[in-house]
């Protein structure tokens, strides 16, 4: 687990606006004027549909869920929903099983094909998909079975005992790159099992089992969760929550419900543990200290709890069996919104876009949800410059914007509160560009001959010069890369780190020296290393657009690739693959440069798709990443000329690109280049950014966010 960063609270924060600016009350009274909440539209916070309707005498015992490669086209890198039921008939003349198949979207809701297995599988309790090693793993009836999947025909491989009543099983590759299978379950049942590879598929084979001090005969396991980089399992127990570390052997935190109604289900986020009771309580615990208090307790349903889950964005989800689903602020513990329905809630999880697969006795259903519009803290000053940084682990993301006065403010996009104020003076200092380490809590700023740091996490805080050249050339583009280190010098202290490049008036990459001690691989082991750099342009093009391309990174998703993109003054862009490996970072070009017919206003990526939006345009260029390089896609509709636009931003997790023209409409834009919606805002709209994996957009106006 990560450290988290102090958070200023909302009163702190305010006391250090007012002692650093004049605040007055007209402007307080302008922004709190503001139409923003009652001219935007209200639509329907939530909307769900059926998936998998099955006979009223059918049950759905289990699913899994997991996204595969379209084979029926391979360059574009299409990606499909895929869906695995196993139903039991309930009929007592014929009782038998069958396991489906679906090949869905997700997005549309339309299942493509379907294949059906009857009888030719038991009735799994638990089901498991392994999508690297494509098996199938599933529980029925204390035995353990092996399945092998080929696109959807699934083949019985083996099958053996397993020794007692299983509730969930768990995937993991170990360090020493040994396939594992973790099976919890009644009467403390906490066992390993190993997949071996043979020559006619895989077998199991039962390892020790596992011991812990928390977990005896008495405690029922009804929920696990694993951290594939540390290699800890989150264990939920009828009694409480464990976190026991696979590597060696012992648990490394436990904490006790204290609570008479038995745990239902738990999560966990950083260093808060939230558990899910039987009565309906929800508790958040604070494992920060020895003594693990409870920070809060709420009474979120009134019958049991069967689901609980957390947004990247900071918003538990929770689940009853009511049919009631509820949506909570983490920070604040503000309920944001609710959801019925009319049967009984027996699993949630998440899908892409962080939607929920809702499973009841006899059906499964897709419920899509928007929370409601929410107002950030009103800005101090107009707003000039917006950056929107990556979550790293239990480093959640943030929001910092410069006014025109050079006045940094960041904002929590959880609890869409300031806090933290950094005043510049406009006269001593000329801001070209800035970025924000989030995971350091570093400010980057970016003057014509030096790059500057201020620490915002250390009292005192100082503006300090950390990055100057001596060559003829001068500093136009920062842009930031988070990266998690697994390094062992990183294990003690902070493992998430910001790594800076900045662009300059020649053509050149800098890599700006930082506490991760990375270096570009092209160069000797010597101490200028650090600060060399990488000429990604012609040395005599300026590089106007330097941007960053990666996926959110969260405890389950921290190898997503990472793209740089570079622009110049002369419309030439050329785009490169950076990897890390070890101290050394890596720049590999792919494919041959674009060339543009007007200056780049704003880049952006969605599911291997690359968008680029230029000047006095109303379409957006778009590439697909292949292993050559780019290929450009047509634009389906270039009948958007008469209101060019003018700001740029795109949801990895969906797969939709947003754009903002001139007459204040946002375009929604498919991965295949086709506008399909079209949004008026009657606000003056500066820009607007994503803000999450969720698809949320970030409106900004001139003072309000």
């Amino acid at each position: 687990m990560l450290h988290q960063p102090k958070l200023l609270s909302w009163s702190a924060a305010k006391t250090r606006i007012i002692n650093q600016l004049q605040y007055t009350y007209k402007t307080s009274e302008e922004s709190s004027r503001s139409p923003l909440t009652s001219r935007i539209p209200q639509f329907p916070l939530f909307s769900s549909r059926s998936l998998t309707k099955f006979h009223f005498d059918t049950h759905l015992q289990a699913f899994t869920y997991y996204r595969s490669n379209d084979d029926d086209d391979d360059n574009s890198r299409n990606v499909e929903d895929v869906i695995i039921t196993s139903l039991f008939y309930d009929d007592p003349k014929d009782p038998r099983s069958a396991v489906f198949v679906y090949f869905t979207s997700l997005t549309t809701g339309v299942i493509r094909r379907c294949l059906k297995y009857d009888f030719q599988f038991p009735s799994f309790q638990l089901l498991k998909y392994i999508s690297k090693l494509e098996l199938i793993v599933g529980y029925s009836n204390n035995r353990i079975y092996l399945l092998s999947n080929k696109n959807g025909i699934l083949k019985y491989l083996t099958s053996i005992g397993c020794p007692g009543t299983a509730r969930r099983l768990i995937y993991d590759r170990t360090t020493r790159s040994r396939d594992v299978i973790y099976v919890g379950g009644d009467n403390g049942l906490f066992v390993r099992w190993y997949l071996i590879r043979e020559s006619g598929g895989y077998d199991l084979r039962l390892g020790d089992k596992l011991k812990s001090v928390f977990i005896n005969r008495q405690q029922n396991i009804i929920d696990m969760k694993l951290d594939p980089i540390s290699h800890k399992l989150f264990i939920v127990a009828h009694k409480g929550c464990l976190i026991f570390d696979t590597l060696l052997n012992r648990e490394s935190v436990s904490v006790l419900s204290a609570h008479g109604a038995p745990v239902t289900c738990a999560n966990i986020y950083g260093y808060s543990i939230i558990m899910g009771f039987a009565d309906g309580i929800m508790k958040i615990f604070e494992i920060g200290s020895e003594s693990i208090p409870v920070r809060y307790q709420l009474q979120v349903h009134r019958t049991a709890m069967i689901g609980l889950l957390i947004t990247t964005d900071g918003v538990i989800v929770t689940g009853a069996d009511d049919g009631s689903i509820c949506f909570y602020s983490l920070e604040s513990l503000v309920k944001l919104g609710e959801h019925h329905f009319m049967e009984s809630i027996e699993r949630i999880m998440f899908v892409r876009g962080e939607d929920l697969l809702v499973k009841f006795k006899n059906d499964l259903q897709l419920l899509t949800y928007t929370l409601p519009i929410r107002s950030f803290s009103g800005a101090l000053q107009p707003i000039e410059h917006l950056h929107v940084t990556f979550p790293v682990g239990s480093i959640p993301s943030r929001i910092v914007t410069r006014s025109t006065q050079n006045l940094f403010t960041v904002y929590n996009p959880r609890s869409s509160q300031i806090i933290n104020i950094i005043p510049l003076s406009p006269s001593r200092i000329v801001v070209n560009d800035f970025v924000y380490d989030s995971a350091g809590e570093i400010l980057y700023i970016s003057t014509n001959k030096t790059i500057c740091s201020y620490n915002c996490s250390s009292q005192p805080c100082y503006l300090l010069n950390i990055f100057e050249v001596n060559n003829d050339c001068f500093f136009t583009k920062l842009c930031c890369v988070m990266w998690f280190s697994l390094l062992p010098e990183h294990t003690k202290k902070r493992r998430a780190f910001g790594v800076v490049f900045v662009g300059t008036t020649n053509g050149k990459l800098y890599l700006v020296p930082g506490d991760h001690g990375l270096k570009y691989a092209l160069l000797s082991d010597t101490p200028e290393a650090l600060h060399s750099n990488y000429q990604i342009l012609k040395d005599t093009a300026t590089v106007d657009t330097l941007e960053i391309f990666q996926a959110y990174e969260t405890y389950t998703t921290r190898r997503g690739a990472r793209y740089l993109l570079a622009i110049g003054n002369d419309f030439i862009a050329k785009f490169y693959r950076l990897s890390i490996s070890g101290h050394e970072i890596f720049l590999r070009e792919l494919g041959i440069a674009i060339h543009l017919d007007a200056p780049c206003i704003g880049a952006a990526m969605a599911e291997y798709r690359i968008a680029i939006a230029c000047a006095y345009r109303g379409y957006i260029r778009m590439y697909a990443i292949t292993i050559n390089g780019l290929d450009e896609i047509s634009p389906k509709d270039i009948l958007h000329e008469h209101s060019p636009i003018k700001a740029l931003t795109g949801c990895e997790t969906i797969g939709l690109f947003t754009t903002l023209n001139n007459t204040n409409e946002i375009m929604l834009w498919t991965r295949n280049n086709e506008a399909i919606r079209k949004l008026k805002c009657d606000i003056p709209l500066m820009s607007i950014a994503n803000l999450n994996d969720r698809g949320d957009i970030l409106l900004i106006a001139n003072r309000r966010l």
